[in-house]
């Protein structure tokens, strides 16, 4: 978008009468562009903290197996369990997005 464009869009320049058509259009666009990169922002901002609390979660069952095989297996699929089931909610949650 060229620069004055932009002053249009962010309502920092007022158009002409003959310009409105298209600076009515431009906004359109840029708020679209605007509302997806925070859709965007978003859903990495949950898959990055999901990410952490499911290290946080499996160095927990690392700590309660004690370095038991069999506890530390049994431990492990939870964790993997807790993880498909969250995600699965999250992605029903944010299937409304537009992703």
């Amino acid at each position: 978008m060229s620069d004055e464009l932009m002053l249009y869009c962010r309502g920092e320049l007022k158009p002409n009468r003959a310009d409105k058509p298209l600076t009515g259009r431009a906004k359109d666009v840029y708020d679209e562009a605007r509302f997806d990169a925070f859709v965007a922002d978003s859903h990495a901002a949950v898959g990055t903290k999901m990410m952490d609390n499911l290290s946080k979660l499996h160095r927990h069952g690392l700590e309660i197996s004690a370095d038991d095989p069999t506890l530390l297996m049994l431990t492990s699929s939870i964790v993997r369990q807790v993880a498909i089931g969250y995600s699965k909610t999250l992605d029903r949650r944010m299937s409304g997005w537009g992703f």
